[in-house]
């Protein structure tokens, strides 16, 4: 007969259920070694685990389940196989409380041990601390989120003032540039005004230059027109001096001091010149026409009389009323015509009657025995060769003159 255990108590520790809690604390202590977590609760695991696997979940990602065999006891993915040459805890636990059913009475339940409680109070602190992990990392998840839309938002201000600073630097450079187009322009426009007016005082100066040179011309021409009628007039006087100069002599030299006093001036006259030269060019024909008159005259009456020689003047002053008259007439007719317009030579200003003064006062006759360095360059020649007007002593100033 089977006598009751007095006392079940004592037998627990080598109970088959205390040797599984072991076994299943040594695997998850193992499995906590190597980076896996016990999952909380059993029933949301991902797989399926045989012969009282516990179910883990990898500590770097969650989201990988894997089961947790008994150490020495079973072994594959799922605990479905037993390992060689151990003892199956199900059966022997079978055996045993079968034994223990049939000798002893029912007891209640046995209590949680303090083990049991650790590992539960442990489990709690790790989905705590899940938890709280979860939510750090969404927390962080969500200021990286922030943080990056701020730099988002503030690469796009940049990126809008790079644009905005872009334009204004291209309408400053416009504006820049149009300012100094303008200014170059007025600085353009204020040269060529200067180069205008500069050229316009040039031309203005080289006009009145070339006016006084035309004037010095023909004052140089008239004087030395006067002075051939006062040389003329001195060899047809009774007086005639001994240092009477041959005319084409003195041509030529007046003809070299105008050369070498304005030897730049030539080209700037020609046209005046081509008319001086025509003019001149008829009064010495005329001069010369009268030269041979006279000539002929000289030769019929070599040694006059002194009688012959008054009636001489007498003739030669009828003869020079005679041949004033026409003369004075034709110098009318040409002065109407000057009025009316006919003649446009702008240039010609030579007096008409140089021997008439402003007031229509005419000069007197050359004083017999006067030299040529003692008359005023004034006279004229008629057509025939004769003096026309007054002769004066030279004074000092138009010696300076």
């Amino acid at each position: 007969r089977n006598t009751p255990v007095s006392n079940p108590a004592r037998v627990t520790p080598a109970s088959p259920e205390m040797r599984l809690t072991l076994l299943l604390l040594a695997a998850l202590i193992g499995a906590a070694l190597a980076g896996q977590g016990y999952l909380f609760p059993q029933s949301a695991c991902r797989v399926h685990c045989h012969n009282g696997g516990a179910c883990a979940y990898d500590t770097d990602d969650p989201q990988i389940h894997s089961c947790i065999c008994l150490v020495g006891v079973y072994e594959g993915d799922r605990c479905e196989h037993l390992v060689p040459g151990a003892v199956d805890p199900a059966a022997a636990a079978t055996t045993t409380t079968t034994t223990t059913t049939t000798t002893a009475r029912p007891t209640q339940p046995p209590t949680p041990s303090a083990y049991e409680l650790e590992l539960k109070r442990r489990e709690e602190q790790r989905v705590r601390h899940m938890e709280e992990r979860r939510k750090h990392e969404e927390e962080r998840k969500r200021m990286e989120e922030e943080r990056r839309r701020i730099m988002e938002e503030r690469a796009k201000q940049e990126e809008a003032r790079k644009q905005e600073m872009a334009t204004r630097g291209r309408e400053e450079e416009t504006r820049r540039r149009v300012a100094e187009e303008e200014q170059r322009r007025h600085a353009d426009e204020e040269r060529r005004r200067e180069v205008d007016r500069r050229l316009e005082a040039e031309r203005v100066e080289q006009q009145r230059r070339r006016q006084e040179q035309e004037k010095e011309e023909r004052r140089r021409i008239e004087e030395e027109r006067r002075e051939k009628e006062s040389a003329n007039n001195e060899e047809h006087s009774p007086d005639t001096p001994a240092h009477k100069l041959d005319y084409e002599e003195y041509e030529d030299s007046l003809d070299g001091e105008r050369l070498e006093e304005v030897p730049e001036d030539r080209n700037t006259v020609d046209e005046e010149e081509e008319d001086i030269d025509h003019v001149e060019a008829a009064e010495m024909e005329k001069q010369k026409e009268a030269e041979e008159e006279d000539d002929e005259d000289e030769e019929d009456d070599v040694t006059p009389e002194p009688t012959t020689a008054v009636t001489y003047e007498m003739e030669q002053h009828d003869d020079y009323v005679t041949s004033t008259t026409p003369t004075l007439e034709n110098d009318a007719k040409h002065d109407d015509s000057k009025m009316s317009g006919e003649d446009n030579d702008y240039w010609d200003h030579t007096p008409l009657h140089p021997d008439i003064d402003d007031e229509g006062n005419k000069e007197l006759p050359p004083l017999p025995g006067s030299s040529t360095e003692d008359v005023v360059r004034g006279t004229q020649i008629d057509q025939k060769g004769r003096a026309i007007g007054g002769v004066a002593p030279l004074d000092e100033d138009d010696e300076d003159e």
